[in-house]
């Protein structure tokens, strides 16, 4: 067992009533945890006589480090379960304040849930139930929630003095990169990205969930469902409240059917992301010109929130981004490069080795998403002009 954090971790264990058989066996399995000083855990079973019930759930939610979700058919369809404590849990998680931890009990369809988007236990997302034998199930389990713990607290570079001293440090030098714009020879559509609110869905978020999307439409339009197959996700425009899904066609007819059945199309993204959505299409022809690509100011304002997406799958990793400088911005073609710039060559180091780059990509791509490129990160080592 590896060196015990130096905090006591909270444990939030989310269930519904019929599974409190296994909950009990999984709080068996950790009390092993438990008794090391790692963890407390905490369920609503606990709530003595004359606490207010859901009160006290809320400050258990609130302060939990990691939660459980203990995931079956009873818990997917508990109107509690799922729209207060999943949605409290998953806001933290998302906000980098917890871990969010799914644990599959019994076999259920809890793929298009919002759970959907974090790694489950136990291994491969194998129901506890089909194990052969339960107790290796559980043990799996709490390994796994080990390692959680072990991310979320321990950072083998950094020292607690220089945590504290961090902010004391003078600002590194910025070097801002710049590519000069081209005019494209084709006709162009030109859509204003003004500086603001930036919507809350990404390219790649609706590109994932296209063929839901097509599914949905075609129960109110063939048509359009079928047409849907040759649009092509340019960007998302719009806001956080009304994000705008801009969508090139390939033909002037598919142009036609989708302008002329835009609201099927709308009410079927609407529905998939629960949230109001609306659709801009770009002729055939058209180019998506981008007014204010994306600037050094704007990753150095959102720098605190990349670093939260990758703690989501990197905790260490995100604690070294701390210690980073966004000092560039370059505009390619088909992608956006950001220049970082380590404060110590241990940083420097840590990031390189195997493939953590790759986490910092994917967040500040999903970050960025609107602007329809992938990001790519370029790493300098201290001092490196």
């Amino acid at each position: 067992m590896t060196s015990k954090p130096a905090k006591v971790i909270e444990v939030f264990i989310s269930y519904a009533q019929e599974d409190e058989r296994l909950m009990h066996k999984l709080e068996k399995h950790l009390t092993t945890l438990k008794h090391q000083g790692y963890i407390t855990f905490w369920n609503n079973l606990r709530i003595n006589a004359g606490k207010e019930w859901n009160n006290e759930i809320n400050i258990h939610l609130n302060s939990a480090h990691v939660i459980l979700l203990l995931i079956s058919s009873d818990f997917m369809s508990s109107d509690y379960c799922t729209s207060v404590e999943v949605k409290k849990a998953l806001l933290r998680h998302d906000a980098g304040e917890c871990r969010v931890i799914p644990i599959i009990l019994r076999p259920v369809y809890w793929r298009i849930a919002p759970v959907s988007k974090l790694q489950p236990l136990p291994v491969d997302g194998k129901p506890v139930t089909e194990w052969h034998n339960k107790d290796k199930a559980f043990a799996n389990i709490v390994e796994e929630i080990q390692k959680a713990i072990d991310e979320l607290f321990v950072d083998p570079l950094i020292e607690p003095s220089e945590a504290l001293s961090a902010a004391k440090q003078p600002q590194l030098p910025v070097h801002s990169m710049t590519l000069s714009p081209t005019e494209p020879e084709s006709k162009e559509l030109s859509l204003n990205m003004r500086e603001r609110q930036m919507p809350s869905l990404t390219v790649q978020q609706v590109r994932d969930a296209w063929d839901r999307v097509k599914k949905r439409t075609r129960q109110r339009n063939e048509l359009a469902a079928a047409t849907l197959t040759r649009c092509r996700i340019v960007a998302i425009e719009g806001t956080d409240k009304e994000p705008v899904v801009v969508l090139h066609l390939a033909s002037e007819a598919h142009y036609k059917i989708v302008n002329d059945r835009s609201k099927d199309v709308e009410w079927a993204l609407s529905t998939e992301f629960g949230q109001n959505c609306r659709i801009s299409l770009l002729a055939p022809g058209s180019q998506l010109k981008l007014h204010s690509s994306l600037s050094l100011q704007q990753v150095k304002n959102a720098w605190d929130k990349v670093i939260k997406r990758v703690k989501q799958k990197a905790p260490v990793t995100a604690a070294m981004l701390k210690y980073f400088e966004v000092v560039g911005v370059e505009d390619r073609d088909d992608q956006t490069v950001i220049a970082i710039q380590a404060q110590k060559q241990g940083h420097f180091n840590y990031v390189c080795e195997n493939d953590r780059s790759k986490d910092v990509e994917w967040a500040l791509t999903i970050e960025f998403g609107q602007f329809g490129r992938p990001c790519e990160i370029r790493l300098l080592p201290p001092g490196n002009p």
